[in-house]
Formats: structure tokens, C-alpha cells, sequence
């Protein structure tokens, strides 16, 4: 814990992303080492501005304040995972900014490589939540781990499917682990745990915010083998995240709507823009199977 509460001090910094934490890393090889280099040493660093420098420096004097979050999180039962342990997700190492730090409820294990992602808007139809639990149930009961964003409407709806039948599911949180809230269905976080992983990349204390969202959207994608869109809309995340798929060249479903709903108006764009559209479980399978590329 001595270590991790630099890893963590660092992580506090307002303005350090991955990007800047991961060459800082490279640059200076251990966080405490990144607290203790001079104003000039670290403005060496490419956009890394002498306010973000000063805030680093700054952030020593935290460090008791830090240590007491680490207590607090260890008697949650919040795990601190760097990005150089041995079990550190091997699809997120492939992301162009892997997240220096994860905070998890819960443990990763290996089935859950074998993961897909169910995602859609947060005020789908009632055929829309009932197809994404379809689909959640159907591909848990093959051994896939369903992974979603834990937002309302159809990423809730990809989650209890799997819960429901007593598969493993990866909720990626948005916002700081300290955030987290029970939904509806969900019965207590021990229940949780052992069904799967509440996930967060950001800060503890980090509160909701629209770039928090689409860096949620990319760590959905990297941990998943292929991502199912339920529903989208015109303009929304749930597109963001289909986009990410296609750059990650992860395969990308939409559920087919014979009467889409207002809800699900992306959804045949997505599909002439290349994604793959099905309409039930069994119809996804059998693609993959019939498919050597997009096996998964």
C-alpha cells in the first residue's frame, strides 16, 4: 500500500489523464518518482503545462489524505489495480492510452476474456430492454461475460440478463467507484461481487462528466470481443461506442427492428455503415459461426 498511495496521489491530479500519467510512467519510471522531480524536469514532459506541474508537486501534501482513502477503499473491498500487474486486462493494454490505475469491486478472472459488450440508449422500448435481456441470457449461457456501461435503459437490461442467469457481467462505471449506486433488480454489492466486476477507471471521488463517458465507451469496447448495439438513436454514446468498435476492428452487431421504435432510429445506419444486423441470439451465433473472421 506504501507504493500505491503515489500511484493514487498522481491519479488525483487534476488534468492527468492516461495519456499524461502513462508518459510520465515512461519518463520517470515510478510514480513517487514523478512526485519528487522539479518544475523543469516535468515540463520537459509534451503538454504537460506548468499548472498541471505545479498540481503534481502540490499533491504530496495529500498523501495522509490519500492513505486514508486507501483504507477506506480496502474496507469496501475496492481493489487498486496498476497497469503493470500480471492480471491487468489484456484487451485494455491494447487501447492507445490504457488507464494507469482500475478500481474494482470484484475480481477479473480469465473466463472473462471471453467477453461481449450490450449496449443502447437509456430510454429504450419495451421490446428493446426485453431483447438486450434475451441477448445477455443467450450468450451467458455459452460461457461469455456480458460487459456494458451500467447506465439506465438497455446497458441495466444487458446486465440483469446476465445476472438473472447466473452468468458473470462487467459494469464500467462512468465515474469515480465511489459513486456507484444499486439499481433496481440488483440486490446488494456481495451479490454483485460474486456474479462479477463493478469497474472504474477514474478517481474515487471523479463525479460523472461527458468525457468520463466516452472514456468509459473505449474501456467497454477493449474489454469485449464484440460489441451488440440494442438500440441507438441518432446522436447519442451509444453510437460513440459502436464507432470505437469499428476503429478497434472489434465485430459489431445491431439488433434488427422490423418496426424500430423513435428509440432505435440509428440502428439501420449503424448496419449500412457495416455493422452486422441480427435479430435474435441464435441469428449472432450463427454468424460467428459460419464467419472465420469475426470469431471470437
Amino acid at each position: 500500500m506504501e507504493d500505491l498511495k503515489y500511484w493514487v496521489a498522481l491519479h488525483s491530479v487534476e488534468g492527468i489523464g492516461p495519456s499524461l500519467y502513462n508518459s510520465l510512467l515512461e519518463r520517470f519510471g515510478e510514480p513517487e518518482e514523478v512526485l519528487r522531480a522539479s518544475l523543469e524536469d516535468l515540463t520537459q514532459i509534451p503538454r504537460l503545462t506548468e499548472e498541471k506541474a505545479r498540481g503534481i508537486q502540490e499533491s504530496t501534501d495529500r498523501l495522509e489524505e490519500i492513505e486514508d482513502l486507501l483504507l477506506a477503499l480496502d474496507d469496501q473491498g475496492v481493489r487498486i489495480m496498476t497497469i503493470r500487474e500480471e492480471d491487468y486486462p489484456e484487451g485494455l493494454l491494447d487501447l492507445k492510452n490504457p488507464p494507469p490505475l482500475l478500481y474494482l469491486y470484484g475480481n477479473i478472472k480469465e473466463e472473462d476474456s471471453q467477453a461481449v459488450a450490450i449496449v443502447g440508449t437509456r430510454k429504450p422500448s419495451e421490446e428493446g430492454y426485453q431483447k438486450a435481456k434475451d441477448f445477455a441470457k443467450g450468450l451467458v449461457e455459452v460461457g461469455f461475460t456480458i460487459v456494458s456501461g451500467y447506465a439506465d435503459g438497455i446497458d441495466t437490461a444487458g446486465h440483469l440478463g446476465a445476472i438473472e442467469s447466473e452468468g458473470r457481467t462487467i459494469m464500467v462505471l462512468s465515474s469515480g467507484i465511489n459513486h456507484f449506486q444499486l439499481k433496481e433488480g440488483m440486490e446488494s454489492l456481495e451479490f454483485l461481487r460474486e456474479r462479477g466486476v463493478i469497474l472504474s477507471e477514474f478517481f474515487p471521488k471523479a463525479p460523472w462528466s461527458v468525457g468520463g463517458a466516452m472514456a468509459r465507451n473505449q474501456l467497454v469496447c477493449g474489454l469485449s470481443r464484440a460489441v451488440l448495439v440494442v438500440e441507438a438513436g441518432l446522436s447519442g454514446g451509444t453510437l460513440n461506442t459502436a464507432e470505437e468498435a469499428q476503429k478497434m476492428k472489434k465485430p459489431l452487431f445491431v439488433y434488427r427492428y422490423q418496426n424500430p421504435p423513435p428509440s432505435a432510429l440509428g440502428n439501420e445506419g449503424l448496419i449500412k455503415n457495416g455493422a452486422i444486423g441480427v435479430e435474435s441470439y441464435e441469428e449472432l451465433m450463427q454468424v460467428l459461426e459460419e464467419n472465420e473472421s469475426l470469431v471470437i
